[in-house]
């Protein structure tokens, strides 16, 4: 077989790979760890990405060189048979993906939610740590941190100084820790592949050790009873 029709066959495999294994082997994992969670995510999915653009850019050389060997006097049938292999390996490989997605979507569900804060901010607000705290005019429970601000509901404003120290360094510890740029790389990889499960569940691991390490910081600072004795409030 030819080296290059290997190469899309074993980038194909990796992808599959990647896609099957990493969700039903990772998800709900590195509790305890979640700054490395994050950061293997982020390279399984980058991994699957390049592999990905490998294996066309391999196919797309396929179209030219059956170019150059038609000219060159090669036989007609044999070099469109060279030059679709490729591209029937990746058609395989998609059909085996879409399968892999039906298969496992039950076991996942992305969520998402997006809301004009600007426009439900009130005017009053504080400061925390050198970052702007506003208040939502929402009905229970609700914090986010967004564009280097904390934004509270009015009912999360009013919990006893230790829920609310919690909660505030929860929501600085996305910010620091880099968190809204993270989300940005998974929704954009929702936008880009939303068919692909393992996106799917890309977006919804990310999310959740976000939490977990958001966690992490703020229990460098209070105490952990206050923190879950606040969480329990945002469920």
């Amino acid at each position: 077989m030819d080296t290059q029709l290997i190469g899309i066959l074993l980038l194909v495999e990796l992808v599959l790979l990647i896609s099957t294994a990493a969700p039903l082997s990772l998800s709900g994992r590195f509790n305890q760890a979640p700054n490395l969670g994050i950061g293997i995510w982020f390279l399984l999915f980058f991994t699957a990405l390049v592999a990905t653009l490998a294996a066309l850019l391999i196919a797309i050389g396929f179209v030219f060189r059956s170019y150059f060997e038609l000219q060159s006097g090669r036989g007609l049938l044999e070099t469109l048979a060279i030059s679709f292999a490729p591209w029937l390996l990746l058609g395989f490989g998609g059909v085996l993906l879409a399968i892999t997605n039906l298969r496992l979507a039950p076991y996942f569900e992305a969520r998402n939610q997006n809301l004009d804060l600007d426009s439900l901010a009130t005017k009053h607000f504080e400061e925390f740590e050198g970052v702007l705290v506003r208040e939502l005019a929402l009905p229970g429970y609700f914090a986010i941190a967004q564009r280097n601000q904390i934004f509270l509901s009015t009912q999360a404003l009013r919990l006893p100084i230790e829920q609310k120290q919690a909660v505030l360094w929860h929501e600085l510890g996305h910010l620091k820790l880099g968190h809204l740029r993270l989300k940005a790389v998974s929704a954009f990889a929702l936008t880009v592949a939303p068919w692909f499960l393992v996106s799917k569940v890309f977006d919804y691991e990310l999310r959740r050790l976000c939490e977990r390490a958001a966690d992490n910081y703020a229990l460098r600072k209070v105490d952990v009873s206050a923190l879950k004795a606040a969480r329990r409030l945002f469920i």
